[in-house]
């Protein structure tokens, strides 16, 4: 049986001494943990059990050997960086944290900062990491719905929330988020948002949806349509919104190389988009009302049906009120017996006043 080594309190106080000494892009190698840990043992290597001991030990830890970095092309992080990632893991994707800290906007989905920051994602089991929407940083690829609750928890961190802990969800919260994936897997959701040519419409198409459903468990088919046509909208408001931007940039070129020169036509279209614009805000508006009357209306309903029945559940709980039912019960239940008694009475005397003996007609 092989031999089961485990690195003693001083032996791991040596290890985390001399780790703690190197400077945090140029961690210690496995085998100067093991020299260090056993000082006395001449000629041992990282193939020994104290190396593998070591080993362990720095797994427990969650550090990274400089041969570990190597063998993988990975950059070692700082405290201030892990600090980061750790508050924006569920909010941003890999790439997008990588470019932010190492300050380089053509980092991308396969560069070394990148493989860095999720091999330390690795390590965090507790977060909620936010999965990439998409297959690559690109629009070309088809989106790609999320599957699990710990995923549209993520996606809810970073279009609506803060802090939502998937391990720490209410029932309903739990109700609400499932019906989201649902409402994210529709042919027709699926189908809007993949005709987006641009990663930045994508992602206000799918924010703006998942900011208006993500408390809402409730909702129908037709409801869901018209949500995805609101968010729709939404995108189409931007665009314009875009454009007129370009137009009047045109614009204040041309003026400013000649204070004389008017182009009605540029003009004319400008105004024209003012009026599309506000048309798609009124359409929005439009559709926000009338599901918010609708919903509301189905809601009203549900309870007024329910509240009968919350009612009775209400005062079956209440101690008092329990006691108070049962009494009425006992006592109707006397009151009865004393009626059939009398009725039975009654009958008797009936049977007498015609010469009827019950005892000689149960006989008979």
């Amino acid at each position: 049986m092989p031999k089961i080594v485990i690195l003693t309190k001083e032996q791991e106080d040596a290890v985390m001494t001399l780790w703690n000494s190197r400077p945090p892009d140029k961690p210690p190698t496995v085998i100067e943990c093991v020299r260090i840990a056993w000082p006395d043992i001449p000629g041992i290597n990282s193939g020994f059990v104290e190396g593998i001991a070591v080993k362990k030990f720095l797994a427990s830890r969650k550090l990274k050997t400089a041969g570990y970095l190597l063998r993988r092309g990975l950059i070692p992080l700082t405290d201030e960086q892990k600090e980061y990632i750790d508050n924006n893991c569920d909010k941003l994707r890999a790439f997008e944290m990588a470019r932010i800290l190492w300050k380089d906007i053509k980092i991308n989905s396969v560069s070394r900062e990148t493989k860095t920051i999720r091999d330390y994602l690795k390590s965090i089991n507790h977060k909620v990491v936010f999965e990439n929407t998409y297959s690559s940083e690109s629009a070309d690829s088809e989106y790609r719905p999320p599957k699990t609750i710990d995923n549209i928890c993520g996606r809810i961190n970073k279009y609506v929330l803060e802090g939502v802990d998937f391990h720490k969800l209410t029932p309903r919260q739990k109700h609400n988020a499932n019906a989201l994936i649902g409402y994210l897997h529709t042919h027709r959701f699926v189908a809007q948002i993949n005709s987006y040519t641009s990663l930045d419409d994508r992602e206000l198409f799918e924010s703006e949806f998942i900011r208006c459903t993500y408390d809402k468990g409730d909702l129908t088919e037709e409801d869901v349509d018209k949500y995805i046509v609101y968010a729709t909208e939404v995108v189409t408001g931007k665009s314009i919104l875009r454009r007129m931007d370009q137009f009047n940039t045109v614009l204040d070129e041309m003026l400013g190389e000649d204070a004389r020169v008017f182009n009605q036509g540029l003009v004319d279209t400008i105004t024209g988009l003012h009026t599309e614009s506000n048309a798609c805000i009124k359409r929005q508006q439009s559709l926000l009302n009338d599901l918010q009357e609708k919903r509301s209306d189905r809601l009203s309903q549900v309870r007024a049906e329910n509240s009968s029945l919350t009612q009775l559940i209400d005062f079956w709980r209440d101690a008092v009120k329990r006691k108070q039912i049962v009494e009425y019960a006992k006592l109707r239940q006397a009151k009865l017996k004393d009626e059939s008694g009398r009725i039975k009475d009654m009958d008797e005397l009936v049977m007498q006043v015609w010469g009827l003996n019950p005892d000689e007609l149960i006989t008979s």
